[in-house]
């Protein structure tokens, strides 16, 4: 409905979550990851079979109708980059003056575990032990 509210043509499209069949198992633990639940308790949340994957020209024609096939190459002719000319670039980190990340975290972990172990009151500093 969207679509012809905004005039925009159809496509095919496959859900695609996965290069190959065989990667399956691998989209069943990310989901769990996601779900934050552990993989033997997903359930229906978990695709029911591998069908969610790339599939060659020939398979996609006999799949789709000629129209939404037409449309999704003229899309497709407009992605001129490479997987090659990806590259991944590491964010900046904001620490501390004087701190570098590890010990920003470290500190951070902390703090969020003496509030936890707190139950919510202001935790106060153990003593230190002495030999």
């Amino acid at each position: 409905m969207l679509g012809k509210a905004l005039d925009l043509p159809c496509v095919a499209a496959g859900d695609v979550h996965m290069h190959r069949r065989s990667r399956r198992a691998l989209q069943d633990v990310l989901t769990a990851i996601r779900l934050k639940t552990p993989l033997n308790a997903v359930g229906y949340a978990l695709f029911p079979n591998g069908d969610r994957c790339l599939r060659p020209l020939p398979r996609l024609r006999q799949l789709y109708p000629a129209p939404l096939m037409e449309q999704t190459l003229i899309i497709a002719e407009r992605c001129t980059f490479a997987l090659d000319e990806l590259r991944y670039e590491y964010p900046e980190e904001i620490v501390p003056a004087g701190k570098t990340s590890h010990q920003s975290s470290a500190c951070a972990d902390r703090k969020r575990l003496c509030e936890a172990l707190a139950g919510g009151r202001t935790p106060r500093r153990a003593p230190k032990h002495r030999a």
